[in-house]
């Protein structure tokens, strides 16, 4: 199986947008889990605050697995979430400074619209899914490769 990015030279993030719902720990949890076991991802921040939280790096979280298995036990986000906040340009350049070149973003629908324009801007590999709490859970996945020199993946 080819894979879109070298886990070696992977940094990746995980942020919630948008309103809480149910299940939100439980994506964060396995997301980190996922990229540690089965791929060899050995870095994943979370990003506090939802798309606001991306202009300040010196809140992100080091997530490590030792500190989200019991995750899908607690309610609400570990990272948060707030409506709005959404600056695509200054969103590329904080992802690009701080090199993180895989990115997963988790809400609803306008978390996937912003989520959208990220991937326009950035083109690097980004995940995003919808969830809501009053809709049938859909997974969006988009996929491509940075053309900018801090976030180029294998």
């Amino acid at each position: 199986m080819e894979i879109a990015f070298d886990p070696k030279k992977c940094k990746s993030a995980i942020v919630t947008c948008g309103g809480l719902c149910p299940g939100l720990n439980s994506v964060v949890r396995e997301v980190v889990i996922c990229l540690r076991r089965q791929y060899g991802v050995t870095k994943t921040l979370g990003i506090p605050s939802g798309y606001r939280g991306f202009l300040k790096p010196d809140t992100w979280m080091d997530l490590e697995e030792e500190n989200v298995k019991n995750l899908h036990r607690e309610g609400g986000s570990i990272l948060g979430s707030s409506r709005g906040g959404h600056d695509t340009n200054a969103i590329v350049d904080s992802l690009v400074d701080q090199g993180i070149n895989l990115l997963f973003i988790v809400g609803g629908d306008g978390t996937v619209r912003g989520a959208e324009k990220i991937a326009q801007v950035s083109e690097m590999i980004i995940r995003y899914q919808y969830v809501s709490s009053s809709h049938t859970d859909l997974l969006l996945i988009t996929h491509r490769k940075s053309r900018r020199e801090s976030c180029q993946l294998q």
